[in-house]
């Protein structure tokens, strides 16, 4: 969870860093505002957006300047798989 001083964005990233290898919040951030993953950076995409309570995904998409639904639609884009709820 995000805790006072981190923002939704590094905390979505920390998370997408446990399994896979380090996620940056700048590169996640610009994967999901449309750059292509390379290596195992989709894997950590994945574990970021899936793994994370789907109540956050709301706030991710306002710091990035995003509509929930087009953060919704990168995700499916990307992954295949819709925010989690």
């Amino acid at each position: 969870m995000p805790t006072p001083q981190m923002t939704l964005l590094e905390a979505y990233a920390q998370h997408g860093s446990v399994s896979y290898g380090e996620l940056t919040p700048a590169r996640f951030g610009s994967i999901l505002l449309g750059e292509t993953p390379v290596g195992n950076e989709r894997a950590r995409v994945r574990q970021a957006l899936m793994e994370m309570p789907g109540k956050y995904a709301f706030d991710l998409a306002s710091e990035l300047n995003l509509s929930y639904d087009a953060l919704n639609q990168r995700s499916l884009d990307l992954l295949g798989e819709e925010l989690p709820q």
